[in-house]
């Protein structure tokens, strides 16, 4: 029975895994595909309580910043200098919990007995012959039905935008019209923005500042993806 405990489990691992195994993301990017612009951006926090000298903000931007130079983009130092200007924030939810539920087949098992035997046999001439031994009743096992459980576990939406703004002059004043908008969104156990965030931008990558017409669902693996190639630092 506990040979069996141990295959049950090491199915239901299997099937988890593999559910658990890939990183489901959202990707949802809007353009507007008649802004004129350069291609001189500035990178900025769009959040109020980081600033672009904050370690993190470093580390994350700099999984985009290769992004935005393939897509034909030179980022600059200052804002007088750019073109337009990206705003990049990021962030994850409060936990919620999520429930599940799993079938697993109930098992009767038989057999596995050791019978010891003695057999005397007597011959032609009376003499008696005594035999012992040892034999085995195989185990049968037969699945006579099925359980369901409920499990739950905690999870957290992480996301990350880039939003790309232009000044313009509007009723006398100066403004930011958007030109681009690029969400993605990842739910799962994890909420560890250093590990998912390079995930994210690798399933984003051929989206940023492109219209998809609807959020769209990328999957990809949950091994470590390739580290982008180094962005050229900003210029002057």
């Amino acid at each position: 029975m506990k040979t069996l405990s141990l295959i049950f489990l090491a199915a239901l691992l299997a099937v988890l895994g593999g559910c658990a195994g890939t990183y489901q993301i959202r990707v949802d990017s809007i353009a507007e595909s008649a802004a004129p612009h350069g291609n001189k951006y500035v990178l900025v926090s769009g959040m109020t309580d980081v600033n672009e000298s904050d370690l993190y903000f470093k580390e994350f931007a700099s999984h985009f910043r290769p992004i935005l130079v393939a897509k034909g983009f030179t980022e600059v130092a200052t804002r007088e200098a750019a073109d337009f200007e990206i705003a990049l924030s990021y962030g994850t939810s409060s936990g919620r919990a999520e429930y599940y539920t799993y079938t697993r087949p109930i098992y009767h098992v038989t057999g596995g007995d050791q019978i010891r035997y003695r057999e005397v046999r007597t011959d032609a001439s009376g003499q008696k012959t005594e035999t012992t031994g040892t034999f085995y009743v195989p185990v049968r096992t037969e699945v006579i039905g099925y359980t369901s459980e409920l499990n739950s576990q905690t999870v957290y939406t992480s996301y990350v935008i880039l939003e790309a703004t232009v000044s313009a002059a509007e009723n006398g004043a100066t403004v930011r019209k958007p030109l681009w908008k690029t969400t993605l969104r990842l739910t799962d156990p994890s909420n560890d923005l250093r590990q998912l965030i390079p995930h994210m931008a690798a399933a984003g990558a051929p989206y940023i500042a492109t219209n998809t017409g609807a959020s769209i669902k990328i999957e990809l693996p949950k091994t470590a993806p390739q580290n982008p190639p180094a962005a050229a630092a900003p210029k002057p």
